[in-house]
């Protein structure tokens, strides 16, 4: 199963830095989130794993719809997070037509 984490309205977006060496986290799993996904894309079409990665992608695809659904925020960070969703949404959708889902 996948866990969801986007940062909560109303925060600025980088609010969540790593204590260690201050490295913001949420470009750090924003980052992680277009790997894993570009990665899932390579995927032979012809590969018995196919399948297992559209299906993946599209539970991405849909907890951001749901995420950007439930906002209603409005400024710079609700922006940001609304922007973000959309471009994990579209990176899911077209990763996934390029395995061959329709």
């Amino acid at each position: 199963g996948f866990h969801f984490m986007i940062t909560p309205l109303g925060l600025p977006v980088s609010v969540f830095r790593d204590e260690e060496n201050g490295q913001d986290i949420t470009l750090m799993c924003k980052e992680a989130t277009f790997h894993m996904i570009t990665t899932l894309s390579k995927i032979n079409p012809t590969s018995i794993l196919r399948k297992d990665a559209i299906a993946s992608m599209t539970k991405i695809a849909n907890l951001c719809k749901s995420e950007n659904v439930a906002g209603g925020a409005s400024g710079t960070a609700a922006l940001k997070r609304k922007n973000l969703l959309k471009g994990i949404w579209d990176l899911c959708d077209s990763s996934c037509k390029s395995l061959g889902d329709s």
